[in-house]
């Protein structure tokens, strides 16, 4: 089965260089990223490679509809496969209620068998989270190909309004109740448990 990924970036600093290890890339297939034409400028830039891997795609939030590109995204990945996919989108907690996709988006397309919505910036707790957005969307990536079951017993994962969360709770609540350090923990956490799949994986 395809499964599509689409990540919205707002800036290079939430793309990991580690985004291009090898054993990622072999399963997935329609890696898209929604990015203003500046910052897809810099991301090039600076990560050279990734060109080659991926698909920029100039949006500008507040401009246009995300449901909308989502829609044309997913269109274009079904044509190309003609099979069943499993889409996984990340983006700001927010912009994803704003934007209605859970009621715009399901329904459309006959091929999409599930689509899996990924807030890089939110928390069970309802605080916003800063500094982990990196390593969370490398992280969405890897959960993104795995199964549901795999997803919904992640350690570090909850739901809000249907949007999958980071959930602190594993964090003892003296160093959570502090937001920049729960954030230190909890990207080591991504790092280990990244490194951990990527091991199972060359493994496998």
């Amino acid at each position: 089965m395809h499964s599509p990924l689409i990540i919205q970036l707002k800036s290079s600093n939430e793309l990991s260089s580690e985004c291009l290890e090898a054993s990622l890339w072999k399963r997935i297939h329609c890696y898209t990223l929604l990015v203003s034409s500046e910052i897809g400028k810099t991301i090039l830039r600076e990560f050279p490679d990734l060109g080659s891997k991926v698909e920029l795609r100039d949006v500008e939030v507040g401009r246009e509809e995300l449901s909308q590109v989502i829609e044309e995204i997913i269109g274009a990945c079904t044509r190309k496969s003609g099979d069943q996919v499993r889409v996984a989108l990340v983006a700001p907690f927010f912009l994803l209620k704003q934007d209605r996709i859970l009621e715009e988006i399901p329904g459309r397309f006959p091929s999409v068998e599930s689509l899996d919505i990924f807030a890089k910036n939110y928390t069970v707790q309802d605080v916003k989270i800063k500094q982990c957005k990196a390593l969370l969307n490398l992280a969405y990536c890897y959960l993104s190909q795995l199964e549901r079951e795999v997803i919904e017993a992640c350690p570090f994962l909850g739901r809000r309004d249907g949007i999958y969360v980071v959930d602190l709770f594993f964090i003892p609540e003296k160093y959570r109740l502090n937001i920049r350090r729960a954030e230190e923990i909890l990207n080591e956490c991504l790092r280990r448990w990244v490194r951990r799949v990527e091991e199972i994986s060359k493994i496998s």
